[in-house]
């Protein structure tokens, strides 16, 4: 394991990485990630409206507006 750790060590030292620097990126990372999960979630759900407004069961409701929907307003 020890091993394992030295030969990263020697990776980020020639990649100019500090070890301080590490839980930045790694914060960075995560925050890209969420990101292109809300991104594609987002664009199911609009694509799932999309079908919902062409279905003619729903064409007499009305489209619910999206930012209405905030869980702030129900608790």
């Amino acid at each position: 394991m020890a091993l394992l750790v030295a030969e990263f060590d020697k990776i980020n030292k020639k990649l100019g990485i500090c070890k301080e620097d590490l839980p930045k990126y790694e914060e960075e990372l995560d925050i890209k990630l969420a990101k292109d999960q809300l991104t594609e979630i987002k664009e199911e759900v609009v694509e799932e409206m999309a079908n919902q407004i062409k279905r003619k069961e729903f064409q007499d409701e009305k489209m619910v507006d999206v930012r209405s929907l905030d869980v702030r307003n129900f608790i």
